[in-house]
């Protein structure tokens, strides 16, 4: 045995299913979180939009109508929470993962909305995400 070894991946990204015809809408107010969880799916046959508040992203959702949501939860014009409300109150089906900085303070409050998938504590394990986001579009080949 060697002091050699292979590097071993810890976050190693998942292999994507495919999700063509699906679409995710990922919104932050931060343009670099934004763009790091775009990038996240580059290889997932989806349709990517991008928003960069609350307010943007429900206009999106309304025309658009993405399968899934990736949200932070703070942010201006409309918080993700309040958009969620808005979507809840719309009984719109659209599912969402907010993320936050602090998960306690959302978890509660969504912990029974069938619309939220999952709420992840930034800063945001890509890897995760991915199968969070994988199981909620394309449940069966996940379980």
């Amino acid at each position: 045995m060697t002091a050699e070894s292979e590097p071993v991946a810890i976050d190693a990204p998942l292999a994507a299913p495919n999700l063509a015809g699906r679409s995710i809408l990922v919104v932050d107010d931060d343009p670099i979180q934004r763009v790091l969880l775009v990038h996240a799916f580059w290889d997932v046959d989806a349709t990517l939009y991008q928003a960069g508040d609350g307010k943007e992203a429900l206009s999106l959702i309304t025309s658009q109508h993405p399968d899934l949501v990736i949200m932070d939860a703070r942010m201006p014009k409309l918080s993700g929470p309040e958009v969620l409300a808005a979507l809840v109150r719309a009984d719109h089906p659209t599912k969402l993962v907010l993320t936050s900085g602090n998960t306690s303070e959302f978890g509660s409050m969504v912990a029974n909305l069938e619309n939220v998938v999952a709420v992840i504590e930034k800063p945001v394990h890509l890897a995760h995400l991915r199968r969070v986001v994988f199981q909620a579009l394309d449940g069966d080949a996940w379980r």
